[in-house]
């Protein structure tokens, strides 16, 4: 098990043993003389050996990632964040036309959309605002 950013992650035992067999199949292969036929089957070998450790990697990585993903679930309430200004929290009533946002009290100037995504960002971090966040913390 191994503990990153006070998570702890347990890294299964197929991806040791994936990673053992990688090592040894390099001890042989560089023991195998250059350029001989039994050389070329160990390249093959090793080569074979690396991807489906790769393969294991990206199948524990990404079986690790949904288990946090589907434990630790920050839904926001994304009603008003193309209106209110993600810098100075004011509201600006502007058309869902518009692509701009420009805030005339604080003076910022960006996308309608960055400044929509900044919104929903401050309000997934701000969980003291029930009312804007539904935190789903199941053990």
């Amino acid at each position: 098990m191994l503990w990153i950013n006070s998570f702890p992650i347990y890294v299964f035992a197929a991806l040791y043993k994936s990673e053992k067999r990688l090592r040894r199949q390099h001890r042989k292969l560089s023991r195998k003389k250059k350029s001989s036929q039994s050389r070329k089957k160990q390249e093959r070998l090793v080569a074979l050996v690396h991807e489906r450790t790769g393969n294991r990697r990206k199948d524990f990585l990404h079986k690790s990632s949904r288990y946090y993903v589907n434990k630790y679930v920050v839904k926001v309430i994304a009603k008003g964040t193309t209106q209110e200004c993600s810098v100075c929290g004011k509201e600006v009533p502007k058309d869902l036309s518009e692509r701009i946002h420009r805030c005339p009290y604080c003076g910022s100037v960006m996308p309608g959309d960055y400044n929509s995504s900044l919104n929903i960002k401050l309000r997934g971090l701000d969980i003291n605002n029930p009312e804007q966040v539904l935190i789903n913390d199941s053990k």
